[in-house]
C-alpha cells in the first residue's frame, strides 16, 4: 500500500486544517466579547480602569472583523487558484494536442478547430491562468496581513481584559 500522500491530498488536509482555525480564532473572539459583555455596566470614563473594558470589547470586534475578513479573502484566493490551476490544465491538454502535429482537432464538444485557433486559445487559457495567479498573490498577502492584525488584536484585547481582572480590586 502506498504511504505517500499526494499533493492534492496534502493541499486538502492543509486547506481543511486552515479553515479549521480560522473559525476557532473568530469564535475565540466572539466568547470572550460574550463573556466580557454579559457582566459589563457602563461606567464614566474617569479612570484608568474604566477604560480598559471598553477598549477590549474594541478590540476583540476588531478580531473578529479582521478573522471574517481573512476568511472571504483566502476563500477567494482558493477560487482563484483553482482557477488557475484549472487554465492550466487546459494549456497542457492543448499543447498535447499541438504535439501530434494535425492540421484540425475536434474539441470534446464536437467543434472543429485549426492548429491556428488552437494556439490562440493556448494563449487565452495562459493569459487567464497569470490573470488568476496575480490576483491570487495578491488575495493571499492581504489574508496573511488580516491574520497578523486579527492576531494581534484578539492578544491585546485578552491583556485588557486581565489587567481589568488583575486591578479590579485595587480600584
Amino acid at each position: 500500500m502506498n504511504d505517500y500522500l499526494t499533493s492534492k491530498d496534502l493541499f486538502l488536509k492543509e486547506h481543511s486544517s486552515k479553515e479549521k482555525y480560522e473559525y476557532y480564532i473568530c469564535t475565540i473572539a466572539g466568547v470572550l466579547f460574550a463573556y466580557i459583555g454579559q457582566t459589563y455596566t457602563p461606567h464614566k470614563l474617569d479612570s484608568f480602569f474604566y477604560v480598559l473594558i471598553p477598549f477590549a470589547l474594541w478590540l476583540l470586534t476588531l478580531s473578529f472583523a479582521s478573522g471574517l475578513m481573512r476568511i472571504y479573502i483566502s476563500n477567494d484566493a482558493t477560487k482563484l487558484n483553482k482557477n488557475a490551476a484549472y487554465n492550466q490544465e487546459c494549456c497542457v491538454e492543448i499543447s498535447d494536442q499541438l504535439d501530434k502535429n494535425l492540421s484540425t482537432y475536434k474539441t470534446p464538444a464536437g467543434n472543429t478547430l485549426t492548429r491556428e485557433q488552437l494556439e490562440k486559445e493556448r494563449a487565452d487559457k495562459n493569459k487567464l491562468k497569470e490573470e488568476c495567479e496575480a490576483q491570487y498573490q495578491l488575495r493571499n498577502i492581504t489574508a496573511r496581513g488580516l491574520g497578523i492584525e486579527r492576531d494581534v488584536f484578539l492578544i491585546l484585547g485578552f491583556l485588557l481584559i486581565l489587567a481589568s481582572k488583575i486591578l479590579q480590586p485595587y480600584q
